[in-house]
């Protein structure tokens, strides 16, 4: 129950900040790690591993195709460290699976945002955040894993 006070807190204050201000505090990240550390486990280690190896894949790809393909974009500008460090800091909380859909929720909620906003800043952190608390919420009224 502390880790999930603890997930929440952290990911109500990013997606708050992120979506307000477009930046968000390094404090609120470490609200999730010590949710991550007061709920390790074996399975956790197994999770973090995993979904850290897809993370890095999907970097990987994506910083071959904007080096290849689309040259005139320049990637730091694109992907901000919150929006980076948002997404290791969370690979140890959930199975890979569920891991995924937060992630694929993310980005398509983050084009859609893209899409149907003046602002050209994607507030990716604040997106991912909110999924995740979505997840989260529903994950401790109906109990699974």
């Amino acid at each position: 129950m502390l880790s999930l006070v603890l997930y929440l807190s952290g990911y109500a204050l990013i997606s708050y900040e992120d979506l307000r201000i477009r930046k968000f505090s390094a404090l609120y990240l470490g609200l999730i790690l010590v949710g991550s550390v007061v709920k390790w486990d074996e399975s956790t280690l197994t999770s973090a591993v995993v979904n850290s190896t897809l993370l890095l894949l999907i970097f990987l790809l994506s910083f071959i195709y904007f080096k290849l393909l689309r040259k005139e974009i320049d990637l730091k500008t694109v992907v901000g460290l919150g929006d980076i460090f948002i997404l290791i800091v969370s690979t140890p909380i959930f199975l890979p699976i569920i891991f995924m859909s937060i992630l694929v929720i993310s980005l398509l909620s983050s084009i859609i945002f893209g899409l149907t906003s003046v602002n050209p800043e994607i507030p990716f952190a604040g997106i991912f955040s909110l999924a995740t608390i979505a997840f989260l919420i529903t994950q401790s009224i109906i109990g699974f894993e």
